[in-house]
């Protein structure tokens, strides 16, 4: 088996130059930075598995994702999941069509919603420059439980253009 390790880190970074009153022309920087360690393992702060996947949704697609079977580890194989320690969805729009939304959810049948409910969460569209993109790390012991009844996904497009999805989940 593979040994598996790494990190997530989310950062953002904003200045803001005062425009009036008394710290006018002032620079004030507004910052948060995150980041998750794991070792190999399965307890607290460990991952023994890694999986991506990609897919091309047209205008309107979707892509219904088990956790337990759909992604693949560094040598291709498949991975199955039964917990979920960090994940990110990267979301490129292949138009460059603005107004493109991919919603992120639990899938009707066997929903993951111990990571996400059947609503879902909205990605905007990517812009020429910068992919859209959502992260999430949960290092506790349990982190994210995947079942036989809790393992489904679902990626949604709206109809303006198709896009490209990627999906990174590290956990054991």
């Amino acid at each position: 088996m593979a040994v598996v390790s790494g990190s997530a880190k989310a950062s953002s970074i904003f200045k803001q130059t005062i425009a009036s009153g008394f710290f006018a022309g002032s620079t004030r920087s507004l910052a948060i930075s995150n980041q998750a360690q794991f070792t190999n393992g399965t307890a607290a702060d460990q991952i023994d598995l890694v999986g991506i996947g990609q897919w091309t949704l047209a205008a309107s697609g979707s892509q219904v994702v088990d956790l337990t079977t759909d992604l693949v580890d560094g040598s291709g194989a498949s991975v199955n999941f039964a917990r979920i320690r960090h994940w990110m969805i990267s979301v490129v729009t292949n138009a460059g069509t603005d107004g493109s939304i991919v919603t992120f959810a639990a899938d009707a049948t066997n929903g993951c919603t111990n990571l996400i409910s059947t609503g879902g969460i909205p990605i905007p569209a990517s812009s020429p420059n910068n992919n859209a993109w959502l992260s999430l790390a949960a290092p506790n012991t349990t982190g994210i439980v995947v079942s036989s009844t809790n393992k489904r996904v679902v990626l949604t497009t709206n109809s303006m253009a198709s896009v490209t999805v990627y999906l990174l989940v590290a956990g054991a």
